[in-house]
């Protein structure tokens, strides 16, 4: 984390993280409690897939059976939950903040592409990026899932696209994120601000700013000179205070999501 003087800094685009970030629930986790599959079995999963214990192309298989386990699972049906899924209430006023400094917003996120569109849309986010691919048949029914595994190196690649597309470099974007996989994008911009009450763990450790709010991520989207340095509040970390100590990893705070396939 940098120090104090550089509490400001002129930006010319933003990406955003989704679940724990712009919402408080995990969209994975409530899918698959929606479609009858119990948390600790998707935590299993993930654990397997991630360590090896269980081939890719099974984990697919198992979680697409897991949810369908039921019955068939419609279009309609997950977009009705999605769209139930509630943001934060300071979500809205992030992107509005955006908005009205005309700069580019990307939502960036390792859940399902229905729901990362859906979120885009409630949001009027012309762009986004999503990890779980979902794909569904003529009649509408959920048929087959793919997701990339390394959901951080997604995330990069995804912010790289991004930044291309609008001719800019990483260093030049404010990433804002919560959890493990958004720890590339934060390296890559070295413009990181990290939504959490306390400020430990490896993600804070590379974050610009952590802040407890969105409302407070807008704020850091001030220019430089328009508003000087704030003084931070209880449950805002400044760097200077992080170096007093070197805390450990703590819930609630730099995690990786638990739901992740």
């Amino acid at each position: 984390m940098t120090d104090g003087a550089d509490a400001v800094r002129t930006f010319k685009a933003v990406v955003i993280d989704i679940d724990g970030t712009l919402t408080a629930a995990d969209s994975l986790t409530a899918t698959s409690a929606e479609l009858g599959m119990p948390a600790e079995e998707l935590v299993a999963l993930s654990y397997g897939c991630h360590t090896g214990r269980i081939p890719y192309a099974q984990a697919c298989h198992l979680l697409l059976e897991h949810w369908t386990a039921s019955g068939p699972v419609s279009r309609t049906r997950l977009e009705t939950l999605f769209h139930r899924l509630p943001l934060r209430p300071d979500a809205p006023h992030l992107i509005a903040r955006v908005h009205a400094l005309g700069l580019p917003v990307a939502l960036v996120s390792s859940s399902m592409s229905l729901y990362v569109q859906i979120v885009a849309d409630r949001l009027g986010v012309g762009e986004s990026y999503a990890n779980v691919q979902l794909s569904f048949d003529a009649n509408g029914v959920l048929a087959d899932l793919s997701f990339t595994l390394d959901s951080a190196g997604l995330k990069h690649r995804q912010l790289l696209d991004f930044c291309s597309r609008h001719h800019l470099t990483p260093g030049e974007v404010m990433a804002i994120g919560d959890a493990d996989n958004d720890v590339a994008l934060f390296t890559a911009t070295g413009n990181g601000v990290l939504l959490a009450e306390e400020a430990v763990g490896e993600l804070a450790d590379r974050a610009w700013r952590v802040v407890p709010t969105l409302t407070r991520a807008a704020e850091l989207l001030l220019t430089p000179g328009s508003h000087p340095p704030r003084t931070a509040t209880p449950g805002e970390a400044t760097p200077a205070s992080l170096d007093k100590h070197t805390p450990a990893r703590a819930s609630g705070s730099s995690r990786r999501r638990a739901g992740n396939p």
